[in-house]
């Protein structure tokens, strides 16, 4: 199936002209929150995807949120609980969705999540 990606948009340069406008718009979407570990640490993932050139290759550049382990913190609130177990999951299901890439790219049969 299709994976839709909240706040996905398609943008078209010609050359490098506004690529990195593009880019600071979108870093500023990012959550990030102070936590015990980091004074500021990203709460979401951000992934881009470039397209070079026609036919040419394709690069993605993947940011992905923070993750603080139980054993680490001692001060987090329930919602940063909440919101720690949250992402960790969404790690696992990327994690998941780049094995799954891979093996596709080898030919082997593969289940996205």
């Amino acid at each position: 199936g299709k994976v839709h990606v909240r706040g996905q948009q398609t943008l078209h340069f010609d050359g490098s002209a506004g690529l990195s406008d593009a880019i600071a718009a979108a870093l500023r979407l990012r959550a990030s929150e102070k936590t015990e570990r980091n004074e500021a640490s990203s709460r979401s993932h951000a992934v881009c995807t470039l397209r070079l050139g026609g036919e040419g290759g394709v690069l993605r550049l993947v940011d992905l949120a923070g993750s603080e382990r139980n054993f680490e913190t001692t001060k987090m609130t329930s919602q940063q609980h909440r919101d720690s177990a949250e992402i960790n999951f969404s790690l696992m299901v990327l994690k998941d969705c780049f094995r799954a890439h891979a093996a596709l790219q080898r030919g082997e049969p593969a289940l996205l999540p």
